[in-house]
């Protein structure tokens, strides 16, 4: 799901109690989880409802509440014809649960799911607390304090020291309110993700922490309560860190006159950076780079297809999107090899582990030219070939190519596309804080009206001076 489509949701579901919005946003991360490891839920089987809680949530916004069932359904990641069966189910009596890797059929009345919900809104805590880990919130995630998100790890239960770490963050998030934030309340059980957000940045300028580790505490958090940072650690980065490195333009301009290159590798590194794909070389089935075919190539159109076998997804690339030059020559090459139609690096005489040493060859050539600048620019002078895939992305940024637009970019003809915008902000479009913070700013104005607090600092501009570069660059 898009960053944008997300937010509009999420304004759809704003009628909705928080403590039930955290059980359907547990069911979206799981749901997400399930397929990015598995490829679709018919592949895992189909299991998502664990609880009764997330159920009888998501009986009541769409009861209760009026979100339609489509909307929760498409929020969630789940087939919207499958997610109206269920609350019919609901109404004859019975729900479909997987509980402890069972499938199991519950007898549960609609007023009973009301019920449940009705106990989960009601405020049950005092604000303050002398042990936080006491909480109802922890102690329902201690009796099953498994990692949601996080690729081959998911639904593995976290270890001794994580949960530890985990608990420890809480006691000092708490212990800071209870000194310093008299107006919030020490019991996690009454804490609302804004103000955890805002007493975070605190604690990060008393106490000097780095960016990376204020993510480490949110992505701690999350285990907790499902749901919160959605735009800003995502499952996929609590696994990851956000590398920065890319090839500028003048200094590629710079490879490709240098004698230190051959001809292929120059034609390698103009193509990797024209399509952004992967390299695909660890794929069980020929896609991206390694499975670029000459009968994908659209000669009439200067473009060419791209398959990727990770997101079982094919986008289309113009070939003269960066080097004008580049469709020419790779028909010139077609050519001469006699029109064929198979795979381009293979009609080439590379095989798999050739093509894979060639392509690191290329990077510490580059790390070898290079080294200087990359390590001013970067801090370090490290390249791998999946930083082309990077610099394709911020090449389109720098020509001036919006964020929505290269999100969205295989419908237009430029190469990569991700559905999460946030994929993009953090793993590929690695640029200044203040240009970040005006990109997003144009999402927000258009779907808000309104910029938060926290972008607007990350700006160092002051509101109004943010919003009037906002709608000049508009």
């Amino acid at each position: 799901m898009s960053w944008e489509r997300s937010q509009r949701f999420e304004q759809k579901l704003s009628s909705v109690p928080e403590p039930l919005r955290k059980q359907i946003h547990m069911v979206r991360d799981r749901v997400h989880d399930i397929i990015k490891k598995f490829g679709s839920l018919k592949a895992y089987g189909n299991p998502v409802f664990e609880d009764i809680k997330e159920v009888a949530s998501i009986y009541v916004a769409n009861k209760q509440y009026k979100v339609p069932y489509d909307i929760l359904a498409r929020y969630m990641g789940l087939n919207p014809v499958s997610l109206f069966r269920m609350l019919r189910r609901i109404e004859e009596g019975r729900v479909t649960l997987y509980v402890n890797g069972t499938r199991e059929t519950i007898h549960v009345t609609p007023e009973e799911l009301k019920e449940i919900t009705n106990k989960m809104v009601k405020p049950k805590a005092s604000r303050n607390i002398a042990d936080v880990t006491q909480a109802s919130v922890i102690q329902e995630w201690l009796k099953r304090p498994v990692r949601r998100s996080g690729g081959a790890k998911f639904g593995k239960f976290l270890g001794e020291k994580q949960i530890r770490t985990t608990l420890n963050i809480v006691k000092r998030i708490a212990n800071y309110i209870r000194e310093y934030r008299h107006d919030l309340p020490v019991n996690p059980d009454l804490w609302k993700e804004e103000d955890i957000a805002k007493i975070i940045e605190e604690m990060k300028a008393r106490y000097n922490w780095s960016d990376q580790h204020v993510r480490s505490i949110k992505i701690a958090l999350r285990r907790i309560f499902p749901g919160w940072f959605t735009h800003e650690v995502g499952s996929a980065k609590s696994v990851a860190r956000p590398k920065e490195t890319y090839i500028p333009y003048q200094m590629f301009m710079q490879i490709l006159e240098s004698d230190l290159f051959t001809d292929l590798e120059k034609l390698y590194l103009k193509l990797h950076v024209t399509t952004g794909a992967r390299e695909g070389i660890g794929a069980s089935e020929p896609s991206s780079m390694w499975g670029l075919r000459w009968d994908m190539i659209d000669w009439t159109n200067g473009v060419i297809k791209i398959y990727e076998s990770k997101t079982k997804k094919e986008w289309r690339g113009r070939l003269d999107l960066f080097f004008p030059e580049l469709p020419r020559e790779l028909y010139n090459l077609w050519v001469k090899l006699g029109k064929p139609t198979g795979y381009i690096w293979q009609t080439l005489n590379y095989t798999k582990h050739s093509f894979d040493n060639m392509i690191h060859k290329v990077a510490r050539k580059i790390r070898e030219m290079f080294s200087d600048q990359l390590k001013e620019m970067f801090g370090t002078d490290k390249i791998v070939p999946h930083d082309l895939r990077r610099t394709h992305v911020v090449w389109l940024i720098d020509a001036g190519v919006d964020l929505e637009t290269i999100a969205k970019s295989d419908e237009f003809d430029l190469g990569v596309g991700w559905e999460n915008l946030d994929t993009l902000l953090i793993y590929y479009a690695r640029f200044t804080q203040r240009r970040r913070a005006i990109e997003l700013s144009k999402v927000y104005l258009r779907y808000h009206g309104d910029i938060p607090d926290n972008i607007v600092k990350m700006s160092g501009l002051s509101k109004d001076e943010l919003i009037k570069i906002v709608r000049s660059i508009s």
